[in-house]
């Protein structure tokens, strides 16, 4: 049953976690090609965006617990750690790799979105 329940959060986490890289990777190229910020400033924004969002939607629909106090604040607290990582890799791939922005966003996504899920699971998301 245990094992089953772990399977339903992560094919449930993916698939939340796919449709946020979309909007990330989307809402960073609109932002640099149609409205003209900066690729680090339009990547702030919307990762920062789609960390609130997802909140809501990992609680309720990965891991189905109430949303409290203490959830919250562990919440923020891992995406403030994730949100600083993310900006000093994404940073790290554009400035000393030269990697073409949404390349490098990609690479950041993937690098991060395991991890994520291992301290959510266990850390965040807990009883």
């Amino acid at each position: 049953m245990q094992k089953i329940k772990l399977f339903q959060q992560l094919f449930k986490y993916g698939a939340v976690t796919v449709l946020s890289y979309i909007v990330i990777i989307l809402g960073t190229y609109f932002l640099v090609e149609f409205v003209s910020l900066q690729p680090k400033i339009s990547y702030l924004i919307i990762i920062s965006f789609v960390y609130i969002v997802a909140y809501f939607v990992y609680s309720k629909l990965v891991f189905q617990k109430e949303i409290n106090k203490e959830q919250i604040s562990r919440f923020t607290l891992v995406m403030i750690i994730f949100w600083f990582l993310n900006n000093v890799f994404y940073k790290i791939f554009l400035d000393f790799f030269s990697i073409q922005y949404l390349i490098a966003a990609i690479i950041n996504i993937m690098f991060l979105g395991g991890i994520r899920f291992v301290v959510y699971r266990n850390f965040v998301f807990i009883k």
